[in-house]
């Protein structure tokens, strides 16, 4: 049995929610273990009796035609060959779910043995973690790519951009601990750092949490960060307030956090209001020419904030615990 996504339309009775191998978009492409590949393929022979019998029964659900035997040699052998190189050769999960209907194979085994996977082609996740749990770290990795961030269906990757170096470096490290050995791009603009990450996580983010393939503007807070337990709200609320959340400077210093999405701002408030922390009504920022909205963290609740919450942008934390004495 396939045992899907766990945890999702639990509102009252929460539990972490998990996405299996088999979970996974058919263009995601897959790299097994070699000897338990061959041996997951021969299974697959028996029924058919040879390679060319095999490609025959294994329809490409994009083209709707027939496979080349020569493609589930492939396979097989886990190599491909162009006129200058030797390089390994990943599964498709749509033949991955095929072959697994012909074997007697089940979905843990499969996932155990699963070396590497990536999109078509260029950058993968190695020595993957499987399945992927909600935890803290996977919602705090969502706060950021809300907040300054892009998971939209344009471009095609998921990156993060931020100048604070420390920011960076955590996100980079919940990243790998949620998904594996990820090989990540990066990129400097100035002062700001980008670090893409490869599209089959974007695919699967989107998969656990819709609403991250929102605009800014229509940016609401995820269902399962909502109904989700304190330490993972918190996680949540870190990653939005170290990205879109400022400690004033001068006499009228205020912390205060922005969004294009007053909805989201007011779900922000909801959640900070039920971990014992006040905020102020929402307001119009005169900051940006399009709509921009802010609310006030009240300054009785600093000191219950940076217990509670904090910041993990040094300069932010810093700041505000030396106001929060005054």
């Amino acid at each position: 049995m396939n045992p899907g996504i766990v945890g999702y339309g639990a509102e009252f009775k929460w539990a972490p929610s998990k996405i299996s191998l088999f979970d996974f978009p058919d263009n995601i492409n897959v790299l097994l273990e070699e000897q338990f590949r061959k041996k997951f393929i021969e299974e697959a022979l028996k029924s058919n009796g040879s390679f060319r019998i095999l490609a025959k029964n294994i329809i490409n659900p994009k083209t709707q035609k027939q496979l080349y035997h020569s493609t589930v040699c492939r396979w097989y052998s886990g190599k491909n060959y162009t006129t200058t190189r030797k390089y390994q050769n990943y599964i498709p999960m749509w033949a991955i779910r095929k072959l697994y209907d012909l074997t007697d194979f089940n979905y843990t085994e499969i996932e155990r043995n699963v070396v590497a996977y990536r999109g078509k082609s260029g950058l993968s996740v190695k020595n993957p973690v499987l399945p992927i749990v909600e935890s803290p770290e996977l919602f705090n990795i969502v706060g950021h790519l809300i907040a300054d961030g892009c998971a939209t269906p344009k471009p095609h990757s998921a990156s993060y951009d931020n100048n604070e170096l420390g920011l960076i470096q955590t996100f980079k490290e919940n990243v790998r601990k949620v998904f594996g050995d990820i090989e990540l791009s990066e990129s400097t603009n100035k002062e700001t750092i980008k670090v893409g990450v490869i599209s089959p996580i974007r695919v699967i983010l989107w998969k656990m949490f819709p609403e991250i393939q929102n605009k800014s503007a229509q940016n609401v807070v995820p269902n399962r960060i909502i109904f989700s337990p304190v330490a993972y709200k918190v996680a949540f609320l870190k990653a939005i307030m170290d990205d879109e959340g400022t400690v004033g400077y001068g006499k009228y210093s205020q912390l205060k956090v922005y969004s294009d999405s007053k909805l989201f701002l007011e779900q922000l408030k909801e959640m900070f209001h039920n971990i014992e922390i006040k905020t102020g009504v929402i307001s119009i920022s005169t900051r940006t020419v399009t709509p921009n909205y802010c609310f006030t963290i009240l300054k009785e609740s600093w000191e219950i904030y940076l217990n509670k919450i904090g910041f993990d942008h040094k300069l932010k934390r810093k700041e505000l615990q030396k106001k929060a004495l005054l």
